[in-house]
């Protein structure tokens, strides 16, 4: 234990040595067992008591941006106790994870770090147990998509942001890992309007053509980051050009 022993690791030949000597009778506690004086401060120590858990209340707007980005690729990291979980988010973008941050003022982020292999931007909130509510919401323990999830302007831009794309003439929306789940998000955006479809190769939902002028148009709710308007147009020198 200790800094002498960083970066260290024991063999499994060692681990099997160590096994054998306090096996059994041989184990200093043989035989004992704890207080429950004992037994009660371990339970403490290792279970945060609920009450105590930081929280946050999140608005409906918070709730619909973050439905949005748990559709794209945030995740809901689960603390060590189950009770809580805390948001992380990467992007290519680092005036995006700005954003995230002004979009939730009550809730605490770690500085913003950039990976030196994918060269994304990374961001991670506190453990708040509201996230850990959610957590259950979208986890199973695979990540799917809630019957729950709120279909807004607000939510679906944050979507299309993170996980769409142009594909020629047709718009593209990255629900390759919800498997089983990606059709609720179909159904979705038909009660609103937009009529979309899986597509069979990659289990991705594909705007119909009829829908895309007004799907593009629904999702604004405001200025479009100058990083993503290459997204509205079919130029796609425009990306470079931001």
């Amino acid at each position: 234990n200790g800094k002498n022993n960083i970066g260290k690791r024991r063999t499994e030949e060692y681990k099997q040595q160590l096994s054998e000597k306090f096996k059994g009778d041989k184990n200093p506690f043989y035989g004992k067992s704890h207080s429950i004086i004992s037994k009660d401060k371990i339970s403490k120590a290792n279970t945060k008591d609920i009450l105590d858990l930081q929280t946050t209340i999140l608005s409906k707007n918070e709730i619909e941006i973050l439905n949005g980005i748990l559709l794209a690729d945030g995740h809901l990291e689960l603390s060590s106790n189950g009770h809580s979980a805390r948001l992380t988010y990467g992007c290519e973008f680092v005036e995006t994870l700005y954003n995230i941050i002004d979009a939730f003022p009550n809730m605490e982020f770690s500085p913003i770090w950039q990976s030196s292999k994918t060269k994304c931007y990374h961001i991670k909130s506190s453990f708040y147990k509201s996230l850990g509510d959610l957590h259950k919401e979208w986890y199973t323990p695979i990540k799917i998509v809630p019957s729950t999830v709120i279909i807004t302007p607000l939510s679906c831009f944050w979507w299309f942001i993170g996980d769409g794309y142009r594909a020629g003439n047709s718009i593209k929306l990255c629900t390759d890992s919800f498997i089983n789940t990606a059709y609720i998000l179909v159904d979705k955006l038909k009660i609103v309007g937009i009529n979309s479809r899986i597509s069979n190769d990659r289990n991705r939902i594909r705007i119909d053509k009829d829908s895309i002028d007004n799907f593009l148009e629904w999702i604004v709710t405001g200025n479009i980051p100058s990083q993503y308007l290459y997204k509205w147009t079919k130029d796609k020198k425009c990306k470079k050009l931001v």
